[in-house]
């Protein structure tokens, strides 16, 4: 059997109690990229998260075209 290494998932939660071992909650992270799959803490959060997605799939430059259109 494999080992799995639970994901990291972000949370504003900073007492949540979670009995799931194929998770590691991040509180304090807005953010959290693991490559396949992304997280954020939050609804303000997710914007930080649909920007860092752009900037990924896009390129700084178009990240930082979508934060100016969205200011």
């Amino acid at each position: 059997m494999a080992d799995v290494s639970p994901e990291p998932i972000a949370t504003f939660c900073g007492d949540c109690n979670c009995d799931d071992s194929s998770v590691d909650l991040r509180a304090g992270q807005r953010c959290v990229d693991d490559g396949d799959i992304v997280t954020s803490a939050g609804v303000s959060a997710g914007i930080d998260m649909a920007l860092h997605l752009v900037g990924r799939f896009g390129g700084a430059e178009e990240s930082g075209l979508t934060r100016a259109g969205i200011q």
